[in-house]
């Protein structure tokens, strides 16, 4: 299935939902770099969203790495 990209595409969440959808493709922990590098997203902005996914129990810190909990 071809995906089109959206007429009023929302840059936060585009960013958001890619560190959400990485996470549920790799099933295993990764590191705020490996997020980066993967989606060349800068890693302060990786830490903020996955803090926002921690608070809302998407994500659970195992140290430096945080893995997918749900």
């Amino acid at each position: 299935m071809i995906k089109l990209k959206p007429t009023y595409p929302i840059k936060v969440l585009d960013k958001f939902l890619s560190v959400l959808n990485i996470l549920f493709q790799n099933n295993a922990p990764l590191s705020i770099m490996e997020i980066s590098r993967k989606l060349e997203i800068y890693p302060s902005t990786i830490h903020r969203i996955l803090d926002t996914l921690n608070h809302w129990d998407y994500v659970e810190q195992d140290s430096p790495i945080l893995r997918n909990i749900n």
